[in-house]
């Protein structure tokens, strides 16, 4: 069973801490701090972000993020940061949305919950962003997804991720995912409809304010945890990889 949020968070510290991480608690809830891990590289380094647990009920994120700690040490030029856990009292409860019932993942565009409030200031300080990864899971999907906004001219990565989830677990193959047209487990995002929106998710606002590239990867809630985290790990590691090698040219 996954841990206590305060346990969680404890531990990665921990573990960030011995790969040269450094971690700042950026606001609170009622029952937990907030924690950013930051790690700087060059300064002509990408800087990546990724985040994870903006839903409760979804633990393989903020478990990857154990595992994304090490192979950060592999790109040591990258700039780094990582909220591992945006909803620490809706992990506690096991549920998707904050203690007050409130998706985090829909209060971007005027912030309400302390949560999320407290987060997109964070984003606000960060400034551009070269990548941003945010890792869920979908109870509903048979496989993994990713949904891509990506403006740059670095492309690939969503292929890449996907080819690589297929040696730990299920493509979902649907041409309609959440609503949305998708081809190959890729459902591919369109800036102009998010004007007309009142509940901008993370990944939005970070896309029409600090980001070009943006990637959500979706695991299947209903396969074991450790194949969860599997899946989100391989995917990370080749869209990064991807990416990386696509900047240094």
């Amino acid at each position: 069973m996954p841990q206590k949020a305060a346990e969680i968070l404890k531990r990665l510290v921990r573990a960030a801490e011995t790969v040269g991480f450094s971690h700042r608690i950026y606001g609170t809830t009622v029952t937990s701090d907030l924690i950013v891990l930051e790690r700087p590289g060059k300064t002509d380094g990408p800087h990546i972000y990724v985040s994870t647990g903006i839903h409760g009920d979804e633990p393989a994120g903020p478990e990857t993020i154990f595992r994304l700690l090490e192979d950060s040490v592999c790109l040591p030029n990258a700039n780094w940061t990582l909220f591992p856990l945006l909803n620490p009292e809706g992990y506690n409860l096991g549920v998707r949305e904050n203690a007050d019932g409130l998706d985090l993942n829909r209060d971007y565009l005027h912030p309400t919950a302390p949560e999320s409030t407290a987060h997109r200031a964070e984003i606000d300080m960060l400034g551009s962003q070269d990548l941003t990864l945010s890792l869920h899971e979908d109870w509903e999907s048979p496989g993994f997804y990713l949904y891509e906004l990506n403006s740059s001219d670095i492309n690939g990565l969503a292929q890449s991720a996907l080819e690589a989830v297929t040696r730990e677990g299920p493509i979902d193959l649907s041409s309609r995912i959440d609503g949305r047209p998708a081809a190959n487990g890729i459902v591919r995002g369109r800036s102009g409809p998010f004007d007309r929106r009142k509940d901008w998710p993370e990944q939005i606002y970070l896309f029409r304010t600090h980001t070009k590239i943006c990637y959500t990867f979706e695991t299947p809630s209903t396969l074991p945890l450790e194949q969860r985290v599997r899946m989100h790990l391989a995917a990370c590691r080749s869209a990064l990889g991807t990416f990386c090698r696509q900047w240094e040219r």
